[in-house]
């Protein structure tokens, strides 16, 4: 009986790492990095600074799903429902 539970669990442990919801594997979530305790990381209409804010993200959250990339370190992330773009310089 102990090989059939090691084979699911191993089983599981595969699956999970091949999860996708909405589109982007979870095998990308990322954590904030670099951002000032009293600040967020905005998510943004478009790829760049300018682009309208549709979003934030705290300063120490993780589980921040990225999806395609843009020009420069721009890409879509999903966070808690809100998706968007955020520069990836402060994602890791």
């Amino acid at each position: 009986m102990p090989g059939k539970t090691l084979s699911i669990f191993a089983t599981i442990g595969v699956c999970g790492l091949s999860l996708v919801t909405g589109g982007v594997s979870t095998a990308n979530a990322a954590c904030v990095i670099g951002v000032a305790r009293n600040d967020v990381l905005w998510i943004r209409s478009a790829p760049r600074a300018s682009a309208r804010k549709v979003g934030a993200i705290p300063y120490d959250a993780c589980g921040v799903r990225i999806g395609a990339c843009a020009r420069g370190n721009w890409c879509r992330v999903y966070y808690r429902g809100v998706s968007g773009w955020s520069n990836t310089i402060f994602l890791r």
